[in-house]
């Protein structure tokens, strides 16, 4: 494989900016694939998928077509000013497929045709109207509305819960799975206790660090490259989980090692990715950072308190306690503060950049990343103070 030839392909496998649309790339996501492919086989059920920002849901979502090729699988992409109306108008436009009907005429032969599906010819669509639509349909039809937490319109919603319950029992053919960013299903289409038995809850973590190694390992056949183990452990650690981050890192890792004619990507090509990743990450992140540690002196509390969060799992879900934090923003700094709750406070501020959002008072008061993704963008500046050692070596002092 020649120079060209290879950095040609590792522009192709990569895609930092976008989901991924080919199955042969999606590694991992077994239990979630099996979840969906239960759902689709169990006639009038229905899956919502649920997770943070970032995990990888519209990825899962565009890979269904090659998963279910029995299938026919439609997919919307929801936005801000959707009505229940305009969500189906575009699902059920998309919809074409080859169905068999009998000639006219004695001893006719069957012959196939192309079905299209439209909205009934009336102002107001009801979720009867939906399910009459689907109700002689025996082609298994899988509908899926990705980014349904952006919908602002309240009636959409309701509609699409109540959607679902006279799906369930009016069309078995038809499967709906509805995705969104939200911490429950609730968030996505609220609490319908009637809703219970026919929906699915799939819940899309963050990627685990073994899906994240196969994979690196997958991209390094294609490409016909290796990796060293450090940096395989540095970028499952410095993504903290998400797609966007391991696939910028392994992407610059590689451009640099293969742009030097290297087929082993080594430590300074990492060391470059990073730099490369932190200059491609979203405005937003870099200049919330920006404000958040904006300070005469060389080194400030606020980066120091940054560094902490990055480099500490939460002790609860995705949000800290101030003296959770505290304990382990002394340890690593070798400090003996009595608390940061200040410094936590100021992060909350626009002046600040609104890295953290609060909740709760006093005893139950907690922290958390406003954009989960900052996390990563966080481990990726302890690096470039140093990496990893910037605060490990700290923490080994402190515990002296």
């Amino acid at each position: 494989m020649t120079k060209e030839e290879r950095l040609l392909l590792i522009h192709q496998i990569y895609s930092p900016s976008a989901p991924v649309e080919v199955i042969d790339l999606f590694a991992g996501r077994k239990k979630e694939l099996l979840n969906i492919r239960k759902t689709v086989q169990e006639k009038g059920q229905h899956a919502v998928v649920f997770g943070r920002r970032g995990a990888g849901k519209t990825s899962l979502i565009n890979v269904l077509n090659q998963i279910f090729t029995n299938v026919f699988v439609v997919k919307v992409t929801a936005s801000r000013n959707d009505t229940f109306e305009d969500l189906w108008d575009r699902a059920v436009r998309k919809v074409k497929y080859p169905e068999k009907v009998q000639k006219i005429g004695f001893k006719s032969e069957f012959a196939e045709e192309l079905v299209s599906l439209y909205l009934p010819d009336k102002r107001d669509i009801l979720p009867g109207d939906i399910a009459e639509m689907f109700a002689d349909v025996e082609q298994p039809l899988l509908f899926t509305f990705d980014e349904f937490d952006c919908v602002e319109n309240k009636t959409a919603k309701i509609k699409m819960a109540d959607t679902l319950k006279t799906l369930s029992d009016n069309a078995p053919n038809v499967t709906v799975l509805i995705s969104g960013i939200a911490e429950n299903v609730n968030q996505l289409v609220g609490f319908h206790p009637s809703l219970e038995r026919c929906i699915r809850q799939v819940e899309l973590a963050l990627m685990q660090a073994s899906e994240v190694e196969l994979f690196l390992k997958m991209c390094m056949q294609i490409t016909e490259m290796h990796i060293r183990k450090e940096v395989l452990r540095q970028i499952t650690e410095y993504s903290a989980g998400f797609p966007h981050y391991v696939h910028l890192l392994a992407k610059f890792s590689a451009q640099e090692a293969a742009a030097n004619g290297a087929t082993m990507i080594l430590q300074p090509h990492f060391n470059r990715a990073v730099t490369l990743s932190i200059e491609n990450s979203s405005h937003s992140l870099r200049s919330a950072y920006k404000l958040a540690v904006k300070s005469s002196k060389a080194k400030n509390s606020y980066e120091n308190v940054l560094f902490t969060i990055g480099n500490t799992p939460p002790d609860d879900g995705e949000s800290y306690s101030p003296d959770f934090l505290l304990e382990h923003y002394n340890r690593a700094y070798n400090a003996n503060s009595k608390s940061i709750k200040y410094n936590l406070g100021m992060l909350c501020r626009k002046d600040r950049g609104e890295i953290l959002e609060k909740s709760g008072r006093s005893e139950t008061l907690r922290y958390r990343l406003k954009n989960p993704l900052m996390r990563a963008f966080i481990k990726l500046k302890i690096h470039t103070e140093g990496g990893e050692t910037y605060i490990i070596a700290k923490t080994k002092n402190a515990n002296k």
